[in-house]
């Protein structure tokens, strides 16, 4: 059996989130032209950051931080630290949620929220194909993995 050490085990797992960054870069730059003509060579900053609290929220497989990430394009680094999205920091912290359940939620609310301010400059269909692309980016399926529910169940999204 090949064990790790703790410092082998986070150079892993840096490693990961870097190719995972590259890859989400691409399609971001795809998806969210605007943003990332603005945020210009901070893209891959961005990223890596939206990366890091995602895994604090306990959203570490990747498809689900890659939602995750899409959530930072639409509302801005660290959204749900803002007063006025309190409702996804009550997600977020709701230990009995699994991730593809907070992320779903969290994905569907804001869908909302984008129908109901026309002004915001997205719109829910342009959401949900970053979304989806940001997700199939990150090589997860559509569904949760079968650790966060039992084989056969359908997923949150279906």
């Amino acid at each position: 059996m090949l064990r790790l050490t703790a410092q082998q085990h986070d150079w892993m797992l840096a490693v990961q989130r870097e190719h995972l960054g590259a890859t989400l870069g691409d399609v971001l730059r795809t998806q969210w032209p605007a943003l990332a003509a603005k945020l210009l060579d901070r893209v891959p900053a961005f990223i890596d950051a939206a990366l890091q609290q995602a895994g604090r929220h306990g959203l570490a497989d990747g498809a689900h931080a890659a939602r995750y990430l899409n959530l930072w394009c639409v509302w801005g680094p660290a959204f749900e630290d803002k007063p006025e999205f309190a409702w996804a920091r009550d997600i977020l912290q709701d230990e009995r949620r699994p991730p593809a359940v907070k992320v779903q939620q969290l994905a569907m609310r804001s869908r909302d929220e984008l129908a109901q301010r026309p002004a915001a400059g997205v719109t829910p269909e342009q959401f949900d194909t970053a979304d989806a692309a940001l997700e199939a980016a990150a090589g997860g399926a559509p569904a949760a993995s079968w650790i966060d529910k039992p084989p056969g169940a359908l997923a949150p999204r279906q």
